[in-house]
């Protein structure tokens, strides 16, 4: 849900406060066109509201507050916010740049939300203490903190990227995530655990011993050493035909793999049969209708599915990598 809309050049949030109807004014604080592409880039923010939306420098108002505005577009509601902090506890020259927006449908009752942040060390003391309830004055010394910042991303591009890695409890060699948070993993010796958010508490499932897990949705899928394919059926493994080293399933139930010869698969349910897509691939990713796969030289490819039906062309890009994961 990332958006780089055609930016207002007259309507803009620069340090000195909301300059709305100045073009000129707008252009100055953005040394030329105004644009906010999103991810953590010097540029700012892309906010949406009723008037169209406008871009938010990282040193304004809007993001030292922590502003929200949010656009209504028939059932549609999309809500933008950003913000510049300090973490409590954490060094004085450090600090966060943070966006979240989130894209609501009335009728489907369903909300998507995408997040990005970064933390930035500016390489100077600019908080009065490591600890936020001991800092003299806050919101200067975010605005300090925040040009710093600024200056840094001038020598660099944007990326939607959140630095501040977390670690959790345990010891797994492959995890996999769904839409609502639920987290399943594998262990160096085939255990599974599995666990509802980063907080909770991990819980072993028994049954079947698996190199490797898939989670779309409500679906849970995965392979063992000897690449039988099992699929989760309630509390219990099911075990499903056929021969596979690495299998991908989306939210709505559709499952790809890939065997031993790197020939891909594809079902819509469990009870379906396997159905053989032409190319060759070392593993797959799906999410939704997309579908996106490494070869065995590591070149990417994606399917253009189009009417849903699994006739499509495949498609290579410029890149090279050694796994994908499409959430």
């Amino acid at each position: 849900m990332t958006c780089n809309w055609a930016s207002k050049q007259h309507k803009c949030f620069p340090k000195e406060g909301f300059t709305w109807n100045d073009e000129t004014a707008c252009r100055a604080a953005w040394g030329g066109s105004v644009e906010c592409p999103d991810g953590v880039g010097p540029k700012g923010v892309w906010m949406t509201n009723a008037d169209g939306g406008y871009c938010a420098k990282w040193d304004s108002d809007a993001a030292l507050l922590g502003i929200q505005e949010c656009f209504h577009e028939g059932t549609i509601t999309t809500c933008t916010k950003m913000s510049v902090k300090h973490v409590h506890s954490t060094p004085e020259q450090w600090g966060l740049l943070l966006s979240k927006r989130i894209r609501c449908d009335a009728i489907n009752n369903e909300c998507s939300t995408y997040k990005y942040g970064k933390c930035i060390d500016v390489g100077e003391t600019v908080f009065s203490s490591h600890a936020n309830n001991h800092i003299a004055d806050m919101a200067s010394e975010l605005q300090v903190y925040a040009e710093k910042a600024i200056a840094i991303l001038e020598g660099g591009t944007p990326g939607p990227l959140n630095t501040m890695w977390s670690t959790v409890d345990g010891a797994l060699k492959q995890v996999a995530v769904s839409s609502s948070g639920a987290v399943w993993g594998v262990t160096s010796n085939g255990n599974i655990y599995t666990k509802s958010s980063p907080t909770a508490a991990r819980t072993q499932v028994s049954g079947v011993s698996l190199k490797q897990v898939a989670v779309g949705g409500d679906h849970v899928w995965g392979v063992t050493s000897s690449d039988a394919v099992y699929y989760r059926d309630g509390s219990s493994w099911v075990r499903a035909s056929g021969a596979l080293k690495q299998v991908a399933v989306s939210s709505n139930g559709t499952v790809w793999g890939v065997n031993s010869k790197d020939a891909v698969y594809t079902k819509s349910s469990p009870t379906a049969a396997w159905t053989y897509v032409s190319g060759s691939l070392k593993q797959v990713a799906v999410g939704g209708d997309h579908v996106w796969g490494v070869t065995s030289n590591d070149a990417i490819s994606y399917l253009s599915i189009g009417d849903g039906t699994c006739a499509g062309r495949t498609h290579h890009l410029d890149l090279i990598v050694n796994r994908l994961a499409i959430d």
